[in-house]
């Protein structure tokens, strides 16, 4: 970081569009670093607008996340320098359950292939963990600055130059707001991507899934969903993925590839058309074993949902800024499946690494383009990654039998056959 700069961003207003992940981070992590930065310049004011309500996000159970420490999926080293990685950790179910579980390929009788758990690191409480996202974005709300604002329930719906200031954004509920630096972390489905950028539309992966949580009302998650997480591989070409929630709910997905994306179904929805989801999974899932039918009976059918696995090439946005200073982040930059395991370690290391070229460089348009140099490549090679995944999850016949020998053989190479 350069001496005696006073950063483009000092005394400006920021507005981030979106209380997600990547939006609460992002805010989160500006002011954590802007207190060492030499020269005491004023720190910039921000913003954050969500179009759901506080009390929409804390009741959403949603699905749970992974998080790791190894290579370009390094979403715990970004929560250290955060300084929330203890409170990630307590409210995650790892810290829940006081034991770290890991990530598994099972066979059709749930046998491991192979486990996977990060290296340790001494600089780390735990080299990953499990967390649901309703208990990420809650620690992530709580950690946000006084200072800063959450305006709940209002989105923002388009963006255009400013006259006082360079940019004035278009509120849902009729109102303007103007910043000098727009951050667009509104999602895959991002309203001012489409305005700005409407050739970056969203690729479809070829994959269709339906996806809910379970629920055990007496804390007895059938094992191995109970503890750890993965697929089951099983040469059908249907993919089935489960994972803990918390101590009485699980998450699952089953997927299966299609020529073109078939009609998404989400919340809310009548009682019927959850069944007939239900009724298709476990078609689909036939051939799978106990516990998988153990856990789609206890599917909650008002979490069920089916959509289409979707992802998104990054860009790079240097340029651009010069005359327009809106910046994409997350999502709204480079949407993955579910499929890259990665999603939020992405958001997490892009983040930070955004804010710290904010903390770094006189010229926005200086500052993007360092962002853009680290944060492209790594976007790019977990777009691989989850296209690969996807081959891996949903193969049938000799690929399917190919895979499952070689993870089998991995696990005793590297991880002396752990179960």
């Amino acid at each position: 970081m350069a001496p005696n700069i006073t950063p483009y961003v000092a005394n400006k207003t920021i507005l981030i569009a979106g209380a997600g992940v990547s939006g609460l981070a992002f805010a989160i992590s500006l002011r954590k670093l802007w207190p060492s930065l030499p020269g005491d310049p004023k720190p910039p004011r921000i913003i954050i607008y969500e179009r759901e309500t506080h009390a929409d996000v804390m009741g959403r159970e949603g699905y749970s996340l992974s998080l790791r420490s190894d290579g370009v999926s390094d979403g715990m080293t970004a929560l250290k320098e955060m300084g929330i990685v203890d409170q990630m950790l307590q409210a995650s179910i790892t810290g829940q359950q006081g034991e770290q579980g890991t990530f598994h390929v099972w066979n059709n009788d749930w046998q491991t292939l192979i486990a996977v758990s990060g290296r340790e690191r001494k600089d780390l409480p735990v080299e990953g963990l499990r967390i649901s996202r309703k208990n990420m974005r809650s620690v992530l709300i709580d950690a946000v600055d006084p200072n800063d604002q959450i305006v709940w329930g209002v989105s923002c719906v388009s963006v255009e130059r400013g006259t006082d200031m360079p940019l004035n954004v278009h509120l849902s509920d009729g109102n303007i707001a103007s910043c000098d630096v727009l951050v667009a972390a509104d999602g895959s489905s991002s309203k001012i991507r489409s305005q700005l950028r409407p050739q970056d539309t969203l690729d479809y992966a070829g994959v269709t899934c339906i996806a809910a949580a379970s629920v055990f009302t007496d804390g007895q998650i059938p094992p191995p969903a109970d503890k750890d997480w993965g697929l089951v591989l099983n040469g059908t070409g249907i993919s089935v993925f489960v994972s803990p929630q918390d101590e009485t709910r699980a998450s699952w997905n089953v997927s299966w590839r299609t020529a073109t994306p078939e009609p998404a179904k989400k919340q809310p929805m009548n009682e019927e058309e959850a069944n007939d989801l239900i009724r298709l999974v476990q078609e689909k899932g036939s051939y799978f074993r106990e516990p998988f039918q153990e856990i789609i009976q206890n599917t909650d059918k008002t979490s069920i949902i089916k959509f289409n696995a979707m992802d998104k090439t990054p860009f790079e946005q240097g340029n651009a800024v010069r005359d327009f200073p809106a910046i994409f982040l997350g999502d709204a930059l480079h949407a993955v499946s579910p499929f890259a395991g990665a999603g939020a370690n992405l958001a997490l290391h892009d983040v930070f690494t955004l804010a710290e070229q904010f903390c770094a460089y006189e010229n926005l348009e200086e500052a993007v383009a360092e962002f853009d140099k680290r944060a492209i490549p790594r976007a790019a090679g977990i777009l691989k990654q989850s296209r690969w995944s996807i081959g891996v999850a949903h193969s049938t016949g000799w690929m399917s039998w190919f895979y499952q020998w070689m993870f089998s053989a991995l696990n005793w190479v590297f991880f002396g056959g752990r179960n």
